[in-house]
């Protein structure tokens, strides 16, 4: 759909430059047909010369694609944004203050790689098991600790899960100083460290 109407803007403009030029050959009282002729060139020239392009298939680093890095930035966004407002709910201070900081973390890694995207697999393993669970225990928190009647399997829980925020906020300044520092294998290493920590928890 995108591609549709960057075709048509093309269009468009070739069209008008078309118009213009049959309007000047009118003025220059060039025959009708004649000025007709001349403007259709000038509008088929334009197409030729200048072909819509397509910018969801730019390449923004190598085997990467604007369209490809948009989706990631989106998506993460969007994830952000859900851990983000579940935090602001939470009745205690401490947990809306560690929930807040991992959000603004992830929003600077996203940022990083807006600037510089060639760590698309890293990214997309950041994005799509560790900003994922940490979205679903966040939101998880949240529910069990806005309801009533909490039994000691569920007030367990929950102190883990505030015994790992802090952890989790570690984790992801890690990964931010790797990602800045452009140091990949140091970045596998840290994601490793998270899902580690994640599933030793077993939240």
């Amino acid at each position: 759909m995108g591609g549709g109407v960057k075709k048509g803007k093309s269009g468009g403009k070739a069209g008008v430059l078309g118009v213009i030029v049959f309007v000047l050959c009118l003025l220059f009282r060039l025959p009708f047909w004649t000025s007709l002729l001349i403007a259709v060139g000038v509008f088929a020239a334009r197409m030729w010369l200048f072909p819509p392009r397509d910018k969801g298939k730019e390449l923004v680093s190598p085997g990467i694609t604007r369209a490809e890095l948009d989706a990631v930035l989106a998506e993460g966004a969007e994830k952000v944004r859900a851990i983000r407002n579940a935090g602001r709910l939470s009745d205690k201070y401490e947990i809306r203050q560690e929930i807040e900081g991992i959000a603004q973390i992830a929003d600077a890694i996203f940022a990083d790689f807006k600037r510089d995207p060639k760590d698309m697999k890293a990214v997309r393993r950041f994005l799509t098991y560790y900003l994922d669970t940490t979205q679903k225990i966040v939101l998880k928190y949240r529910e069990l600790s806005a309801g009533y009647g909490k039994t000691q399997a569920t007030m367990e829980i929950l102190a883990r899960v505030e015994q790992m925020l802090p952890l989790i906020r570690a984790t992801y300044e890690k990964i931010l100083e790797k990602t800045l520092e452009d140091d990949v294998l140091d970045l596998d290493v840290e994601l490793e460290v998270l899902e580690t920590t994640i599933k030793m928890e077993g939240i």
